[in-house]
């Protein structure tokens, strides 16, 4: 859930010259820097009935399934976890396209990660559990990225805002918001952290970030004290669960 305790009423800051303000200034750039977590961009979709009747009748142990746009607009974080265990346990499926696209960018813009993921997969390597389909709904979060074993993690969860100045921190970000002043690139990512775990690509894709300045909003971060940066998979397993 991008953000959304403030999305109904506050319209979404956006970037200028390294900081986000809010678009009634007069500043503007390509892209929402969110979409909240209920609402539809799709003109008809699923019910969840339909949605259960859908992979009731498509799903197969011998076949990978392109779940529709359709079943997964139909679908908040409560009811794709219901599906996820109800059909997931032996069910492929092939990304969402908005995450297909991602994954293009990322082997553009960071080929050593892409290649972590996905280089030992000989077929379509976008091709994973149905269990991922909570994973689907926000689509400022998607596949999560934080088991990397040849270069370093960049995921991040609410516990590794972990000292009292974390939280202060944070909660004079979320009035900045609120109030729709300006964001840095460091208050952003700490404020995305705090309301879902998210990794630095998507961030960074999701926000029109380059990875640089994304990755030293991190070091930033982690030099004040205000977020752990754990790069080995072991050991960031301790503050995630996936």
């Amino acid at each position: 859930m991008a953000l959304t305790a403030w999305a109904n009423n506050n319209a979404p800051p956006v970037l200028h010259n390294g900081s986000f303000s809010s678009p009634d200034t007069g500043f503007s750039r390509s892209g929402l820097l969110f979409i909240p977590h209920y609402v539809s961009i799709h003109d008809h979709p699923m019910t969840y009935h339909e949605a259960h009747q859908w992979l009731t009748e498509n799903v197969s142990a011998t076949a990978v399934l392109d779940i529709p746009a359709e079943l997964i607009a139909a679908l908040d974080f409560a009811k794709a976890v219901a599906l996820a265990q109800e059909f997931g346990a032996h069910q492929l499926v092939t990304l969402p396209a908005n995450e297909r696209e991602f994954f293009t960018w990322l082997s553009e813009n960071d080929p050593d990660v892409w290649h972590d993921l996905w280089g030992g997969v000989d077929e379509d390597p976008y091709v994973v559990s149905l269990a991922f389909l909570p994973y689907f709904i926000d689509p400022s979060r998607g596949f999560p990225i934080c088991d990397l074993e040849t270069t370093p993690n960049y995921f991040f969860a609410e516990p590794m805002l972990h000292t009292a100045e974390s939280k202060d921190f944070v909660e004079a970000v979320r009035q900045r918001f609120i109030a729709k002043q300006p964001l840095t690139v460091e208050q952003l990512l700490a404020l995305e952290v705090s309301v879902a775990p998210i990794d630095i690509w998507h961030f960074a894709w999701h926000h029109g970030l380059t990875l640089a300045d994304s990755k030293r909003a991190v070091q930033r971060l982690h030099d004040d004290n205000i977020l752990l940066h754990i790069p080995s998979a072991t050991d960031l397993a301790n503050y995630i669960e996936v």
